[in-house]
């Protein structure tokens, strides 16, 4: 069981390591928009979208392990 944990904090860390990126690049998109720039850079957009994709589905395969270790046997 104690493997596991570490398995899933290990997980965590890099989902979090993965969040940080995706806020630092929100953060910097926003402000290229408030210095006027109009026209948004179609790859950062894919970048922002890819980040998100990882994190939403990483953060569901955490839900599902942690649910699925409540559950009665």
């Amino acid at each position: 069981m104690a493997q596991t944990e570490d398995v899933l904090a290990e997980y965590v860390e890099r989902l979090f390591e993965k969040a940080s990126l995706l806020s630092l690049a929100v953060l910097g998109h926003g402000r290229l928009l408030e210095s006027g720039c109009t026209r948004p850079d179609g790859n950062r957009l894919d970048q922002l979208q890819s980040l998100a994709s990882e994190l939403e589905f990483g953060l569901g395969m955490l839900h599902d392990r942690l649910t699925e270790r409540q559950e009665p046997a």
